[in-house]
């Protein structure tokens, strides 16, 4: 069964294997790159420069999709993106989903993996990719251990390289720390035998093992032997982030402009700091700012805007009571996805000054987190002035042990240590180039790391504070599409 989507532009067509898509109006000495993303903007699969016009890609579980296509002609380059499409009706992915769904949801291994493992064809990424997802989740399913001793079995039984890389994978990803350290030496040797012809993904995987395991210091030398490349899957990018110990050299580059245009005029006990790009203030601003405001909350929103942008787009009277700044996105953080993963950090990375202005106790938060459920009332004056409250995610990856998205800092942390830290490794990654997805939530890690003992008792976990649903809006493609469209939009009208 095939779909086929035919613009001006491209043409897309699905099957039950591929996705292809061809560019229409190819011209001479143009080079072309395509990346696959889901509406929410997740890459899934890139493709590196090439001169043909043609892509093809691995089918993908159901769910909305676009291509970003790249287009450089010497040394000029622009950018441009197909249409949302959705994965028909009636294309299936081979079993293997509804497989692992059995594994992860019922904690029904026996039998479901060794379907897995003995399929020919099986997509052993996307496969992967299920399992990622329930560990970034939270997911422990059931007989995670049953899980773990049948991949051990598969690992010492196989001799067919890509089921072996996939059952590494699952078993360093998914794996009890515990049931690592247990068979750290044959996992290891797994890995190095595995290792020729995997390059960035055998030191991910070994990056990870040591993690996970307790050998920071070893992990960091792995993780840091990464090389930045199209070929990175989105997951293992910010391996590259990752330092057991790091230390300002003092040539770095200064990131975090911060230009006020109004301060907040609520009188509320504390700030909440957001930032963003102008396609996620189209879609979230209304509603985040409605909930916030009804809750007595003072609301501070940091703009990342594009090279030229005319600033009295923002129109700071009609944005009501809340507080407004910006920076133009730095000159040398160019690619799509590093400017993505910029608009998330700058938050932390303009704390000091945001602190500084408002002399309150200071709530970092994403602009589309719910707050509907959520009672405010009276945090601010639970956090001493001196202390910071974390939510402290799972710690079985470095980029998911402190989560970005929520987080309280008292009024005279500014210029602190862990500020300070945090500012400047930020500013390092961004300056060589290690600026990948959830870059905040490794610079976090690192940071509370690299702080003494006596630093890190004023540091402790929101949840010693109070207990908060955090969830994003329903509808999240609905709402991301928006977004998507107010950069194209605004993109147009600036080209014009």
């Amino acid at each position: 069964m095939k779909k086929i989507i035919n613009s001006e532009k491209y043409r897309i067509e699905v099957s039950n294997e591929h996705i292809v898509i061809s560019l229409n109006t190819p011209q001479e000495d143009e080079l072309y790159a395509v990346y696959l993303k889901t509406g929410d903007d997740r890459v899934i699969e890139k493709k590196p420069y090439q001169t043909t016009e043609t892509f093809t890609f691995s089918i993908v579980p159901n769910g909305a999709y676009y291509f970003r296509v790249f287009v450089r002609k010497g040394e000029a380059q622009h950018v441009w993106s197909t249409s949302l499409f959705l994965l028909p009706q009636g294309v299936e992915v081979a079993g293997t989903d509804s497989l692992m769904d059995k594994i992860i949801a019922d904690g029904d291994v026996d039998g479901n993996l060794s379907l897995i493992l003995q399929d020919e064809y099986f997509d052993a990424k996307k496969a992967f990719r299920r399992v990622m997802d329930a560990v970034h989740r939270g997911l422990a399913w059931r007989n995670k251990e049953d899980f773990g001793q049948r991949l051990l079995q598969y690992l010492k039984d196989s001799v067919d390289f890509r089921k072996r890389r996939f059952a590494l994978s699952c078993l360093v990803y998914a794996s009890e720390s515990e049931f690592l350290r247990e068979n750290y030496l044959f996992v290891k040797e797994s890995i190095a035998a595995c290792g020729e012809g995997l390059d960035h993904e055998a030191a991910y995987i070994g990056g990870l093992l040591e993690y996970r395991v307790g050998n920071f210091h070893s992990a960091e030398l792995l993780f840091q032997g990464i090389k930045k490349s199209p070929m990175l899957e989105y997951h293992q990018a910010p391996s590259r982030s990752y330092f057991y110990r790091w230390s300002p050299d003092g040539t770095r580059a200064e990131f975090g402009d911060f230009n006020l245009l109004r301060k907040c005029e609520g009188g509320g006990d504390g700030v909440v700091l957001m930032s963003c790009d102008y396609g996620y203030f189209a879609a979230y601003f209304q509603k985040s700012m409605d909930a916030l405001l009804r809750k007595e909350c003072s609301v501070h929103v940091h703009f990342v805007l594009p090279q030229g942008f005319d600033l009295n787009r923002i129109s700071v009277s009609a944005l009501g009571e809340i507080g407004v700044s910006y920076e133009f996105e730095p000159r040398n953080v160019s690619e799509e996805l590093n400017i993505k993963t910029y608009y998330a950090a700058s938050r932390y990375l303009v704390l000091d000054k945001i602190i500084q202005t408002y002399e309150k106790p200071v709530l970092i938060s994403d602009i589309d987190i719910d707050f509907s459920p959520m009672d405010l009332k009276g945090l601010f004056h639970m956090l001493p002035a001196d202390e910071i409250a974390l939510v402290f995610g799972i710690r079985n990856l470095p980029w998911l042990s402190i989560l970005a998205g929520f987080n309280l800092f008292g009024r005279n942390v500014a210029g602190g240590p862990f500020v300070a830290y945090l500012k400047s490794f930020l500013s390092y990654c961004f300056a060589t180039g290690r600026d990948a997805w959830m870059l905040d939530q490794v610079a976090l890690e690192v940071s509370y790391q690299n702080l003494s003992t006596i630093h890190k008792r004023k540091i402790r976990p929101m949840s010693e504070i109070k207990n908060f649903p955090l969830r994003q809006y329903g509808d999240v493609d609905r709402y991301r599409t928006v977004a998507r469209q107010a950069r194209l939009d605004l993109a147009l009208s600036m080209s014009e």
